[in-house]
């Protein structure tokens, strides 16, 4: 008798490890990928691809705290209103590999992809962060390291009287974040996109990334006790608007290279405090109302300062492809340069490839 009860509790230790083993494998393999679409996911799924949740929040709710493996979150296409402050967080063990990606399940250099078919974020959030200046409305705060966003299209407030931040982050000791293959699609009047990105801290990588119609493209802010920043921006189109790059607080690391900047009122402001001496190359920078100046406590002026170029176009004309009235599609090129025009070969856009 005694050795079958010592053979069933051998048995059902063998079950109860084997049931925790594949709990725990399940565990994994649903934080390492979990999709989201919002027209016809549900909160209650458990986020496969054939079962995909409804909302970002709810994929970040369902990352194992034990994880320390790359996570991606990943949006079908669809329009995702975002009527609450979106807070990326996770008590998950990332570092520079293991990251956190949120990104689109069709990416630009995907042969099939369109502009159709990247999710659109809409901002419609309260205005209840406050940027050390004016209370706004944020959809994305990164309140984490080690987050890759990409292949996401942002739009902005339907309320042009709120500043609107598709993407922020607060915290000036945190750094890597990289925004890539994202396009933030704005109107001063209509879609009101105060700051595509507005970021503090630092290493923070702005690439293949296209700004138009926005108040302001990208804006790096506070560091962490003035230390350098180390923030980069690559290959990235700014056009039509009010303020192309706006740096705060001195990043003598900070790099710029392959953009094309056109029709902005300025192309570079920094505060009138930040004394540091900036280095830009390889970008095409024509057709801006100033070029340098500073923002001060009256508002921003025209003024020049000591900077560093090197091969850069100050002459021309950029040409984007654009929506033409009445066509059903949308050119795969929309807001890229016109083949055989200005800035087509400097690789600047959404494509990588």
């Amino acid at each position: 008798m005694k050795k079958r009860i010592h053979e069933k509790d051998t048995d059902m230790k063998k079950k109860i490890t084997l049931m925790i083993a594949f709990a725990l494998i399940a565990k994994i393999s649903i934080a390492k990928d979990l999709y989201i679409d919002y027209n016809f996911g549900v909160d209650s799924n458990v986020g496969t691809i054939d079962r995909p949740l409804k909302t970002i929040n709810e994929a970040l709710n369902k990352i194992d705290s034990t994880i320390s493996q790359p996570v991606k979150l990943i949006l079908f296409p669809g329009i995702y209103y975002i009527d609450k402050t979106i807070r990326i967080k996770s008590k998950g063990r990332f570092d520079k590999v293991n990251r956190l990606s949120i990104e689109a399940f069709y990416m630009p250099d995907d042969d099939k992809w369109n502009p159709g078919l990247m999710p659109v974020l809409l901002t419609t959030a309260k205005p209840d962060t406050n940027f050390y200046f004016v209370y706004s409305s944020v959809g994305l705060m990164v309140d984490m390291e080690h987050v890759t966003i990409k292949g996401l299209k942002f739009a902005g407030q339907p309320y042009p009287q709120i500043p609107c931040y598709p993407i922020g982050r607060e915290n000036a000791k945190y750094k890597d974040l990289e925004v890539s293959q994202c396009m933030f699609v704005g109107n001063l009047d209509a879609s009101y996109i105060q700051v595509g990105v507005l970021v503090n801290g630092s290493n923070v990588i702005i690439d293949h990334c296209v700004f138009y119609g926005c108040n302001n493209s990208a804006v790096f802010w506070k560091s962490d006790n003035g230390k350098k920043q180390n923030n980069e921006m690559k290959y990235c189109i700014i056009y039509k608007c009010k303020h192309g790059v706006w740096a705060s607080d001195a990043d003598s690391g900070f790099i710029f290279h392959h953009n094309i900047v056109s029709k902005c009122d300025y192309f570079f402001i920094k505060n009138y405090y930040n004394e540091a001496v900036y280095s830009f190359s390889s970008s095409i920078i024509v057709e801006n109302e100033n070029y340098t100046g500073k923002w001060t406590d009256s508002g921003f002026v025209p003024e020049n300062y000591k900077i560093n170029e090197d091969k850069i176009i100050k002459d021309g004309k950029i040409d984007l492809v654009s929506v033409q009235a009445g066509e059903n599609s949308i050119d795969k090129r929309y807001l890229q340069p016109l083949q055989g025009t200005l800035g087509f070969d400097i690789g600047a856009g959404l494509f990588k490839k």
